[in-house]
């Protein structure tokens, strides 16, 4: 066996192992690029498309991803991204009172190797693009979405129902629920011999639905204020009521006389705005 012989098989061997060296990592990121488009952003996408689906269907946000699997919409595999990590979601709310769903929803995935956390996060799939920071040897990954006008309108009509359910709940209970613990009132001589009380106050109890008051008395010179997360006190002057004249203090009963006359237009307010 010569030399002629030997040299082409050496240069054949470290030829191979060169090209070995260059194609094994090719083919490794070629499969973790396969695994974040076929599964981790397929499976993402298919869990905001579930979401999605179950307001439409339900009128409602889910409670969680339990909710739809029991609808079908999803299956337990979906929930795994291929780099050790599951899904979690959340439903943006407005700042209270407010308080309802605002349509936008944030999905969050943990992945545990740098390239695939980079190929997620510039993939041409997402309209939106994730932003994935590094935790530890992890990649937090969250991505935005703005859902359409059709689950905005259904989040409307919740939030009017939620509305709804409370005042028509503070209205069966307003004896029990809508409790005077302190009534004062301020005479004014000066206007009237007979000691005319021209401004009150009292402190409202056990979770009056926000901004009632307002609404009941539009024409009020101050508004509510709370001295606590279950007291609010109104302190307006006693004009507020223009079509009712005010006790003196010759009025038999004048503290039951303001409550009985608060207590009455609330429950009118309500029953016009609930067509009861």
């Amino acid at each position: 066996m010569g030399i002629n012989f030997i040299l082409p098989l050496i240069a054949g061997i470290v030829m191979t192992v060169i090209l070995g060296s260059q194609v094994a990592p090719s083919l490794v990121e070629n499969m973790k690029i396969a695994k974040v488009e076929n599964r981790t952003i397929a499976n993402q996408n298919l869990i905001k498309d579930a979401i999605t689906k179950y307001i439409k269907l339900e009128g409602k946000a889910p409670t969680g991803m339990e909710d739809l699997k029991t609808f079908f919409l999803m299956q337990e595999q979906h929930n795994n991204n291929l780099f050790d990590g599951d899904y979690t979601y959340k439903l943006f709310k407005l700042p209270e009172p407010d308080g309802r769903y605002n349509g936008t929803l944030i999905i969050k995935t943990t992945i545990n190797d740098e390239s695939a956390s980079k190929y997620f996060s510039n993939s041409f799939k997402f309209p939106n693009k994730p932003i994935c920071t590094k935790s530890g040897s992890n990649y937090d990954c969250e991505t935005f979405y703005q859902l359409d006008m059709e689950v905005f309108d259904i989040f409307a009509k919740l939030k009017e129902k939620e509305e709804n359910a409370k005042l028509l709940d503070f209205y069966k209970n307003i004896n029990a629920r809508f409790s005077f613990t302190n009534v004062q009132v301020t005479r004014d001589d000066t206007i009237d011999p007979e000691g005319i009380y021209k401004d009150f106050k009292v402190n409202i109890i056990y979770g009056a639905p926000d901004g009632l008051l307002e609404k009941v008395f539009p024409n009020t010179y101050r508004i509510p204020s709370y001295s606590s997360s279950n007291t609010m006190r109104w302190e307006p002057w006693w004009i507020p009521i223009p079509t009712l004249t005010a006790p003196k203090k010759t009025t038999p009963n004048r503290n039951e006389f303001f409550v009985n006359e608060v207590k009455k237009r609330i429950k009118i307010y309500i029953e016009k705005e609930l067509g009861i």
